[in-house]
């Protein structure tokens, strides 16, 4: 490629190119991918394609790893319209848009990366975030939760925080199949419930604390 040299005539001293970004003659001289002359300053590295691009030609950090990029090998996400290199950026499998990883995490059930939108914060564990298929609507109290258990009287799975065990046959146990133990401290199962000989009040099959009619 020929680069222009102007030469004084009047000194006979050469003067340097200009460069293509800033305008400032530049003894140390780059040549961008695209042709154009540029400083040192104004010369940059695709992390990806390798080649050397002038800033005007369009570089930008990739918003995960934070590498150079030219227009050519970014990834533009879908979400937030920011730059991402090939290692991160990924198809979201739910709404099939390529996203950054910025705008994207992983599901703690199965750990499928998928875009943040998708996932809801188990209420058990704010931190974990859950996709649709792991996150288990309670039927008691509406809320998303992987921290589940089954009631061995209805069938029904609930989270944990909506079934109790019962003290006397020790089954976990939702809130609508489980009472107060009377006269004892915890909770019980219909189950496990009689009708007390002495009074006719409800007490536990086999009770710790004898009933005060005794």
């Amino acid at each position: 490629m020929r680069l222009p040299v102007v030469r004084n005539l009047f000194t006979g001293a050469l003067l340097p190119p200009l460069c293509h970004v800033c305008a400032a003659p530049t003894l140390a001289i780059g040549l961008c991918a695209h042709g154009h002359i540029s400083c040192p300053d104004c010369l940059a590295h695709c992390h990806a394609c390798q080649r050397d691009l002038c800033l005007e030609c369009g570089l930008q950090g990739c918003s995960g790893c934070k590498e150079l990029l030219c227009v050519d090998c970014a990834v533009v996400c879908d979400a937030c319209g920011q730059w991402a290199c090939a290692e991160h950026s990924l198809r979201c499998p739910v709404c099939q848009e390529t996203t950054c990883f910025t705008c994207q995490d992983t599901c703690a059930g199965c750990g499928t990366r998928q875009c943040r939108s998708h996932l809801v914060a188990d209420h058990l564990a704010t931190a974990h975030l859950l996709c649709s298929r792991c996150a288990i609507i309670c039927p008691q109290c509406a809320q998303p939760s992987a921290q589940t258990a089954t009631c061995d009287y209805c069938g029904q799975v609930f989270c944990q925080a909506c079934v109790q065990r019962c003290i006397a046959c020790g089954g976990l146990f939702c809130l609508t199949h489980t009472l107060s133990a009377p006269l004892e401290e915890g909770s019980v199962c219909k189950r496990c419930l009689i009708a007390c000989p002495h009074c006719g009040g409800e007490t536990i099959k086999v009770a710790r604390v004898p009933c005060a009619a005794v």
